[in-house]
């Protein structure tokens, strides 16, 4: 199994269609919001019409995760509201030790 970040719904769709081409077994996971469902329903409608024996499916992060359809729900929202900060405070620690140094004198 290989998992591709994609940079957004929009390029999952033009990703996905190069990965369906080349006949791979493609999962295509999209946020639950409105731009999630926008680009599905285009990458099901306007694409994966054209390769009907791919091996493809789509799916959505808040329905495998047993949150209401109608709820916006990204892949950031599996993560608890600190654990951005504190990743980003662990890989700035020694940049922002030298900022606090450089206030303090």
């Amino acid at each position: 199994m290989q998992l591709t970040a994609l940079g957004g719904a929009s390029n999952a769709v033009y990703v996905a269609t190069f990965m369906i081409g080349q006949n791979l077994g493609v999962v295509i996971l999209f946020n639950s919001d409105k731009e999630g469902g926008t680009q599905e329903e285009k990458l099901k409608n306007k694409w994966l019409t054209r390769y009907k024996n791919a091996k493809s499916s789509t799916a959505f992060i808040g329905s495998l995760v047993g949150h209401d359809d109608k709820e916006d729900f990204a892949l950031e929202d599996l993560f608890p509201e600190d654990y951005y900060l504190k990743k980003f405070q662990e890989s700035h620690k020694k940049k922002m030790k030298l900022q606090v140094s450089t206030i303090s004198h």
